[in-house]
């Protein structure tokens, strides 16, 4: 998480989905203009399975799922974007489909892990397509999974491997994404299964068509800045001037790994307990660009 994403400024919606205790319903989108997450039913974090971080979102089956709560802009009409997930299943779906994503608008669309273990992507509006992936998702396994457009033409890769392109005319609509859920059939939702690493990125189709290394972690950004929200007091962390936030992710200053997530939930005051060492704080709040502090030197008081 040391380096800056070059296509940051891109990505409308960022949700690592593997900070926080087992069970947190908590799931910030650390985007540069974070979206609010609504949580539906008992989709939490889990340490059950694990593709980075030691926790994952289970996504326990039916009547539960994740989605933004308002219509927001997420892509760009007719222009590219890149929709990126990494998703485990131990089992074929038991119902007709598995909803991946979902937008329920006239030029919306489905992405389905299928019952044979393919993908499928059914895009709506004007000439409806449905198209099928070649190679079969693997299960109990941890699968990359790519959904982009590019000039025009939609394409979808699975592990690196493009599986297929479809060249149609429609513009992306602004309108509710749902993460997991069919929004005209509860019994398409996701599950049980898991997820994590949720990135769209707008105006850049960000992969190739096929690649070898799987990408590793989704990076939590860092910006410097010289009004700092954060103040370390002894071995506690304190947010002033800028009110209650949601988020700070504490992060090893020498590793630069995740130490841990705090949430917030709207208290401006807070403190918890970390090692001694040296520390940066990112500082998350609804509609603020992430901001950095540090490195902080915590001592034992």
């Amino acid at each position: 998480m040391s380096e800056k994403d070059p296509l940051y400024d891109s990505v409308t919606l960022l949700l690592p989905m593997c900070f926080g205790g087992g069970g947190s319903q908590a799931f910030g989108d650390f985007s540069s203009s974070p979206k609010n997450i609504s949580v539906v039913g008992s989709v939490a974090i889990s340490s059950n399975q694990s593709r980075y971080y030691g926790r994952s979102v289970n996504f326990p089956g039916p009547t539960g799922y994740l989605r933004t709560t308002d219509s927001i802009d997420l892509f760009a009409g007719l222009g590219d974007f890149a929709i990126e997930c990494y998703a485990w299943k131990s089992s074929a779906p038991s119902g007709s489909v598995d909803m991946l994503f979902h937008i329920l608008a006239t030029y919306g669309f489905n992405f389905e892990w299928r019952t044979d273990n393919k993908l499928g992507l059914f895009l709506h509006g004007g000439t409806t397509t449905y198209d099928v992936s070649v190679n079969t998702l693997a299960l109990s396994a941890w699968n990359h999974i790519v959904l982009k457009r590019v000039a025009g033409v939609f394409k979808v890769i699975l592990n690196g491997v493009l599986q297929f392109s479809r060249t149609v005319s429609k513009p992306m609509p602004t309108s509710v994404f749902y993460i997991g859920h069919d929004a005209t059939a509860s019994d398409r939702d996701f599950g049980p299964g898991y997820m994590c690493g949720v990135r769209i990125t707008r105006d850049d189709g960000r992969y190739p068509d096929s690649f070898s290394d799987m990408p590793g972690p989704l990076v939590v950004p860092h910006f410097p800045d010289y009004s700092p929200p954060l103040i370390a007091v002894g071995n506690n962390v304190t947010v002033s001037g800028n009110g209650a936030g949601d988020y700070v992710v504490i992060i090893d200053a020498t590793t630069k790994e995740l130490v841990k997530l705090v949430a917030l939930g709207g208290v401006a005051n807070w403190s918890d307990d970390i090692p001694e060492g040296e520390y940066y704080l990112t500082y998350f709040a609804d509609g603020c660009q992430p901001i950095t502090h540090g490195p902080y030197t915590i001592t034992a008081t």
